[in-house]
């Protein structure tokens, strides 16, 4: 008798599918709207003296990026999910390549340009990748939560900046995930200072 398939096992094939399809599109986009990588490059062009092409060109990333992680999400969701191409392992470093693009990219629209004031409407979408970044840092072990803390930072930093919208919502949030956060480390830390001193 053959072993009893996982219930998402059936909607991998299709999810993949439909990566492939977006990552094409996006390969084939006009040059002026292809993937900048702003969020990475250390790139310190004005934002103020960015054109609508080149919003519109970020806007893209930041939607593309959102898609991401509504895909792959229920598969990270299921941590003993996997199968011999794809896996929870597998679901998490794309959620987590796709929050943390999402992350800087949106700080460094709004932070380093604040006049674009209607980019406060992102703020839902930089609420759920900041959501997904705390989920796995209170999960992670201490020589990982520092990159954590600071992309959560970064997220506190961008609904700073948004003039409208629920952002207090989030500063809260976010506040007390970092404290959760920045008190694990701590306690690690002091862990590995008493194993160090009985050893």
């Amino acid at each position: 008798m053959s072993e009893k398939r996982h219930p998402l096992e059936s909607f991998v094939g299709r999810m993949m599918n439909h990566q492939a399809e977006l990552m094409t599109w996006r390969g084939e986009l006009p040059s002026h709207l292809a993937p900048k990588h702003a969020a990475t490059s250390g790139d310190e062009q004005s934002w103020s003296d960015m054109s609508w092409v080149q919003r519109q060109c970020f806007d893209i990333e930041l939607r593309f990026n959102h898609v991401m992680l509504i895909l792959h999400r229920p598969f990270f969701a299921d941590q003993t999910f996997s199968t011999p191409f794809y896996s929870s392992l597998m679901a998490r470093s794309v959620c987590l390549g796709a929050a943390r693009e999402t992350i800087l990219l949106s700080s460094k629209v709004m932070v380093d340009g604040p006049a674009v004031q209607h980019w406060s409407c992102y703020y839902h979408r930089v609420l759920a990748a900041t959501l997904l970044t705390v989920e796995c840092g209170l999960k992670s072990p201490m020589e990982e939560i520092n990159s954590f803390i600071n992309l959560c930072s970064k997220s506190v930093e961008t609904f700073k900046s948004m003039p409208n919208g629920c952002q207090g919502k989030g500063i809260a949030l976010v506040d007390r995930a970092l404290v959760q956060m920045r008190d694990q480390a701590l306690g690690s830390k002091i862990d590995l200072e008493r194993s160090a001193d009985l050893a």
